[in-house]
């Protein structure tokens, strides 16, 4: 996986590369809602920002990886933006779970897996916003 052209993608923010970097299934095409696309345009960068979009962590089981993305650009105690890989594609199938336009196209056990790393996610923010973030696995 190219995890450099995925945080350019995303920090550049234009919506047909946003668009690009999403999952397909091998047959037929979905038309992803426009809120799916603005939950990723979250992570592009402002014009004002002088630091880059990062990765901070990154945490994988079977096919799929959550990668927690730094924004630094963001003033909260929480500055980081997850997002679900599916790795035999490099395509993103979710925030911190799967997006809507995936129930029923992706299987049980695939769904299981991409909710484990929800679950990682908010074990991480939790971490985080009491002071523990060292110690998150």
């Amino acid at each position: 996986m190219d995890y450099q052209d995925l945080l350019s993608r995303l920090q550049c923010g234009d919506p047909a590369d946003v668009l690009e970097l999403l999952w397909q299934p091998a047959k037929g095409k979905i038309k992803y809602l426009p809120v799916t696309s603005t939950m990723l345009e979250k992570m592009k960068r402002p014009p004002s920002a002088s630091n880059d979009l990062s990765i901070h962590r990154r945490v994988a089981n079977e096919d799929y990886e959550l990668i927690i993305l730094h924004l630094p650009w963001v003033k909260s105690d929480l500055p980081y933006s997850p997002i679900v890989v599916h790795n035999p594609t490099g395509r993103i199938v979710g925030i911190m779970l799967l997006f809507n336009e995936l129930h029923g196209l992706i299987s049980e056990r695939d769904s299981g897996l991409i909710g484990e790393l929800g679950v990682k996610w908010v074990l991480f923010t939790m971490a985080t916003r009491s002071g523990g973030a060292k110690q998150f696995s």
